[in-house]
């Protein structure tokens, strides 16, 4: 591996890293005050599968695999787009780009169309997104 490819997917997963501690930190007052489980959902763009250390990465990265010991690991994926924007509005809706409109990274996911953060704020869940 090259020095700039893995400088790449050091980059990338310290940016990962922010936003854990970031999306941990709103969160724990909630759970303080709740019996409800916390879920936390990270979904990051450009990671292969083998990026973090648990799948196998060259790069150490301990805080993401500890989540991932105590947690759900996922051994397939799909998505319905290449592009962030429409990949993003297709997972939280459940909905195709040609029916979330979101074509491509130009036309953001506005929270519109309802999406499973809109069912879970319903059921009384306190719902924080973190990122684009």
């Amino acid at each position: 591996m090259t020095q700039a490819v893995c400088c790449a997917k050091t980059l990338r997963v310290k940016r990962i890293l922010l936003f854990l501690v970031a999306l941990c930190a709103l969160n724990l007052s909630a759970a303080s005050q709740s019996n409800r489980p916390n879920i936390v959902l990270i979904m990051a763009d450009d990671l292969g599968f083998a990026d973090i250390g648990c799948y196998g990465s060259e790069i150490r990265t301990p805080n993401l695999d500890a989540l991932a010991t105590r947690g759900i690991q996922f051994d397939s994926a799909y998505t319905n787009s290449a592009l962030c924007v429409p990949a993003r509005a297709g997972f939280a809706t459940g909905r195709y780009p040609h029916d979330t409109k979101c074509w491509d990274n130009a036309i953001a996911y506005d929270g519109r169309q309802p999406s499973w953060g809109h069912r879970l704020q319903a059921n009384g869940n306190k719902v924080v997104s973190i990122g684009k």
